[in-house]
């Protein structure tokens, strides 16, 4: 090459590089839309605070490079109109927290990529083709795991070896409640303790929900996650305190309010991971090609208070596996 063409080639990528470098400084803000079907509260706070944090770590500064639009449709209705205005408004991606935020979202896009948190089997509900390959515009994780409520009624068979009757308050009109209701008979079937579900649709079901149970003369209360009770979480708490039922849920925060014991993913960890994924994806990656995760680790929290309020004793092997004891 001769000099005056080296010189030639060198003067442009020096007059081409600052023009690249004002174009990406310049770019507008990535905008994510996070569509909740539930209001606001400290537990939901700490998840997308996770997710924050982790969006954080890999770069992304609120205001600067990136635009959180977090709104609360309210109910599971008003999530499509909130995912249709999220999407006009130009979002990049959608993150959805729940699975009917996700399975709106589905609904209202085919091409705008959606970071899902699944609580049910996003397979089994159509969100995704499998967990390997999704397939579509839709990916994530999945707060559903092989086994989990197996491992839930063998932690509550532990702390209480008479037992035999379970009631199991859940949803019917949520895929995650339907999921979770069914391994939770299939592992009741397995550890030969009766179960009977009593399902809420509605805040006005709980009222004959709990004159049934209060009757029904059951060893334990089991509570499956899900909008409607997360939302009523302070009314099932005051039930179970007031029947004397000792009381088993799937996220702490019931725990921390005043239930026995919770046994489930960490769910600050799902939402961190999912940062993870909307970094790929905003960096080019599709949706179909990255695999849907399931949480590995499970942890266990118990209320001493509430065990002693109840007059139980917690076994020795049932404290040493507890990732934390409330006192």
């Amino acid at each position: 090459m001769r000099r005056r063409d080296f010189i030639t080639l060198i003067g442009g990528a020096i007059a081409t590089w600052p023009a690249l470098a004002h174009g990406q400084q310049n770019r507008k803000p990535w905008r994510i839309g996070i569509p909740a079907d539930i209001p606001p509260s400290a537990a939901t706070t700490r998840r997308f605070g996770a997710f924050r944090d982790g969006l954080k770590e890999l770069g992304y500064a609120e205001g600067s490079n990136v635009v959180i639009d977090y709104r609360d449709a309210g109910d599971r209705d008003g999530l499509i109109a909130l995912c249709k205005d999220m999407i006009a408004s130009g979002a990049d991606v959608i993150v959805a927290g729940s699975t009917n935020a996700a399975l709106a979202a589905q609904i209202t896009t085919k091409t705008v990529p959606i970071v899902m948190r699944a609580a049910a089997d996003p397979v089994a509900v159509g969100l995704v083709e499998s967990l390997a390959r999704p397939g579509g515009n839709i990916t994530g994780v999945t707060s559903l795991a092989v086994d989990l409520s197996a491992k839930r009624l063998d932690v509550l068979k532990e702390l209480l070896p008479q037992l035999q009757r379970v009631a199991v308050i859940w949803e019917p009109n949520s895929p995650a409640g339907r999921d979770s209701m069914r391994e939770t008979e299939m592992a009741a079937r397995a550890l030969r303790i009766d179960v009977e579900g009593f399902g809420v649709n509605r805040v006005d079901d709980f009222a004959g929900v709990f004159q049934s149970i209060a009757t029904g003369r059951f060893d334990a209360l089991d509570v499956l996650a899900g909008p409607i009770v997360t939302g009523n979480r302070a009314r099932i708490l005051a039930f179970s305190s007031q029947a004397r039922i000792p009381d088993l849920y799937q996220e702490r925060p019931f725990v921390e309010a005043g239930g026995l014991l919770s046994y489930g993913p960490n769910f600050e960890r799902l939402f961190h991971r999912m940062a993870y994924y909307v970094d790929r994806i905003l960096k080019g990656a599709k949706p179909a090609d990255l695999p849907v995760e399931r949480p590995t680790k499970f942890e266990l929290f118990i209320n001493l208070s509430t065990a002693k309020a109840l007059g139980l004793t917690i076994p020795a092997g049932v404290l040493s596996i507890a990732d934390e004891v409330i006192e």
